[in-house]
């Protein structure tokens, strides 16, 4: 439904949008999951006539002198950004690029994942954008496929089991509006992919150090389950044996809601 919803909106907008909307959709279900899609359908043409009205009054100015139009210039800068600096750092580390995000899968089938994603609420004449980081155990990625209705064929940033965002050293956030900011932005940005962002999610591939980052609190990242049935998660592939029982005899003591206990029951079985 998102795919043929997307057709009306321009080429270089679709990807995009579909994306952005099944990272909504992935984190909801029943008829709540309805509801968003016919939402996300319906808003479809006010978009589409928004990115057209927008292009038209770019148009308009053509003939002032600029290299190019205000809004391509902003859109190609950025995509240049992600050329120049964001993939040539992502795949010297082992990342395979799909639109924009970047997986790494550990030999045994841990992924980390490194996203970007433009704001939905960007001013006309500058390119905001989010760099989203995300660490997925194999279980945790069979868990979702197993379970969830209408998965992707690939795991997206939103599926992980730790999250967090990568900010610039001075946290004012990601943005360009043109080559020359795109230049300093993405320098900026390769510098934290290399010396923070690659690091980290290396390490968090590391199960032994991810068990440990877990139970430490997992400072500066969001931990999506229970801290045990987290741990539990990383190790859930592993068959079963006495770390993966004392994890799950423990987070049962803990009392957990149904969707939780139901988690912790599918890794009994399928350990």
């Amino acid at each position: 439904m998102l795919r043929l919803g997307s057709v009306i909106l321009p080429p270089a907008h679709r990807d995009r949008r579909r994306e952005e909307a099944a990272a909504v959709l992935m984190d909801v279900s029943g008829r709540r999951r309805f509801r968003y899609t016919v939402d996300t359908v319906v808003k479809v043409p006010v978009l589409a006539f928004e990115h057209r009205r927008r292009q038209r009054s770019v148009s308009r100015v053509r003939a002032a002198p600029f290299p190019t139009t205000w809004f391509d210039q902003e859109v190609t800068a950025y995509t240049e950004m992600l050329r120049q600096h964001v993939h040539p750092s992502l795949r010297a580390a082992g990342y395979a690029r799909a639109a924009s995000t970047w997986r790494r899968q550990s030999p045994r089938g841990d992924l980390a994942v490194v996203n970007l994603q433009r704001s939905r609420w960007e001013a006309g004449d500058r390119v905001t954008f989010y760099v989203n980081l995300a660490v997925l155990p194999a279980a945790r990625w069979r868990y979702i496929r197993e379970e969830w209705d209408r998965v992707p064929a690939a795991p997206q940033e939103s599926h992980g089991l730790l999250r967090r965002r990568l900010d610039p050293a001075d946290g004012a956030g990601w943005q360009l509006h043109d080559a020359a900011s795109a230049e300093v932005c993405g320098r900026a940005l390769g510098h934290r992919l290399d010396h923070v962002a690659v690091p980290e999610l290396a390490a968090l591939l590391d199960r032994d150090h991810l068990l440990g980052f877990i139970a430490g609190g997992a400072p500066g990242w969001w931990v999506t389950e229970p801290v045990d049935l987290a741990r539990a998660y990383v190790i859930g592939d592993q068959g079963p044996g006495a770390a993966l029982a004392a994890l799950l005899d423990s987070f049962d003591r803990t009392a957990p809601v149904p969707r939780d206990q139901a988690k912790a029951d599918w890794l009994r079985r399928n350990a």
